[in-house]
Formats: structure tokens, sequence, C-alpha cells
């Protein structure tokens, strides 16, 4: 008599694999929505990331002559937290280009500025006391700098990444929150079990223009 045998696995219909993944894709947009909708009702913006890339840009502004006075703002994140660039637009009346160094000292950007024969405009420097000793000059170009001298303005694809691939990414990254730069796994686990609170993880925002406003509206 012929032996039969059979496997159960069989006798069970597979999903299509298409399925499947339109199932997790569609579970994952609900997650993300959620996130997304939460973070929105605690009053939370979007922010982009800052970047050496971001900062040759707008530094390549300084040296465009388009016919607007330029008003270049160099200095420390004080300069880049506290100073309105729309508020200076209006009062100054001139192309506003936010140029401040994270951490850094500002004779980097204020060396580079006054080197530069195609700057023609007013320069508004952030000044630590620290800053003014003989010991705090720097010995060195700082990395966005370097970054716009030696790649920036010597590669055509470097432009064109910037104006291509980078601003439209920027258009997303400031239309939702879930992209903000502080916000990832690990930060995400800190603040469900409570080490660190949604409202530091998003107090401080950038916009392209690389001004960072403080929000005081987060947690009401």
């Amino acid at each position: 008599m012929p032996s039969f045998t059979s496997n159960s696995n069989s006798r069970i219909p597979e999903a299509p694999q298409w399925r499947m993944m339109a199932l997790s894709m569609f579970i994952l947009f609900l997650l993300l929505a959620g996130f997304e909708s939460y973070f929105r009702s605690r009053g939370f913006e979007p922010s982009i990331p800052d970047s050496e890339v971001l900062w040759a840009y707008h530094r390549a502004r300084a040296a465009d002559d388009n016919g607007k006075q330029k008003i270049a703002v160099i200095g420390t994140s004080r300069a880049q937290n506290g100073l309105d660039p729309k508020v200076i637009e209006s009062e100054l009346n001139g192309d506003v280009i936010f140029l401040p160094l994270f951490a850094s000292s500002p004779y980097e950007a204020l060396w580079d500025l006054l080197n530069d024969d195609r700057f023609k405009g007013t320069i508004i420097c952030d000044m630590l006391p620290g800053y003014l000793l003989p010991d705090a000059m720097p010995g060195h170009i700082g990395e966005k700098v370097s970054h716009y001298h030696n790649e920036y303005e010597k590669s055509t694809l470097r432009r064109l990444y910037t104006r291509f691939i980078l601003h439209p990414s920027l258009s997303i990254n400031a239309n939702l929150v879930i992209l903000h730069p502080s916000f990832n796994v690990g930060t995400m686990a800190q603040c469900l079990i409570g080490t660190k609170s949604w409202d530091s993880l998003f107090a401080v925002k950038m916009n392209r223009s690389r001004y960072r406003p403080g929000s005081i509206s987060i947690g009401l």
C-alpha cells in the first residue's frame, strides 16, 4: 500500500507578497501619522537639520550680486536664536544672510567675509567676551567655511545637489514634525521611559534661513 505524507504548511493559503507589504506600509503610515498628530497637538513645530551644505548655500548668497544690500549675521548660536531675520530685513531693508557657527568662534566667518571682494554689505557680529582675548583667535578654518571654499564653490555637482536634492528635501522637513533632527529612535525611547521630556526635544527649531526661533507655546 503506497504511503502518503502531507505537509500541513502546504494547505495554508499564502497571501500575496504585495498585500503583506501594502499592509505593513499602511500600519507604518498610521503609526507615523499618529505621532505627527500628537506632536502637533502639543504645539511642536517642524525643523530642518543644519549642515555644511546648507551653510555653504547661504554663504554663496553673500557673494551673489543681485542688486540687494547684503546683511550678514555671524556669531555663535546666540545670534542664531536671538536675531529674527524678518525683523532685521524690515528695519534695514536688505537681504539677510544667517551665517552663525554653532559652538564656534565668529572669527572664521568674519575673516572669510572680509577677505571676499564679492561681499559688499553690512556685518552684524555676535561676540562673547571670551572671544575678545588674544588666545581666542582661531588657528584653523572651521568645517563649514572649509566646505564652502573647497567643495561647494569648486563643484558644480555639489551646487546642483543643493538645488535639486537638498532644497526639495528641506521642504519636506519643514512640513513634518516627525522629521525633526532631534527625533530618532534613541531620543524617542528616552522620552517614552521618562528620562527626557518631549518639550526639551522639540524646544528649538530651525527654518531654511538657519534662524532658530525658540517656541514659548510648547507644552501649553
